[in-house]
């Protein structure tokens, strides 16, 4: 807590207080307090609830913001040239290594048959 905020038993009391103050018959203030306090009590947990509502929707928020950023975040880069763009891979030598295997594995299966 820091020095700024009260204490929740100060901030009741405060509540309480406001409320008998405007009282003047002993009698109603008295009869005024218990009502101040449930009030306080109830205020605070309607607040809460609200609280975390807008936390959720803020963290749903959030939580796309940052999906999209993950998603799109580096193509962003490479478009405006954060981060160099890599260099095209030669990809004919594994093919034809590919090729090549492929061919002599079919040859090898093939010869072994009978016609």
């Amino acid at each position: 807590m820091t020095p700024d905020t009260p204490s929740k038993t100060t901030t009741a009391k405060a509540g309480a207080k406001g409320a008998t103050k405007v009282a003047r018959n002993p009698t109603a203030r008295q009869a005024a307090k218990p009502a101040a306090k449930a009030t306080w009590f109830v205020g605070k947990k309607v607040v809460k609830r609200k609280a975390k509502k807008h936390a959720r929707r803020y963290g749903d928020a959030a939580r796309t913001a940052s999906s999209i950023a993950l998603i799109y975040g580096p193509m962003a880069a490479e478009v405006f040239g954060v981060v160099e763009q890599p260099k095209p891979r030669r990809r004919f030598l594994p093919f034809a290594a590919g090729l090549a295997v492929g061919a002599g594995v079919i040859y090898l299966a093939d010869r072994n048959r009978t016609a």
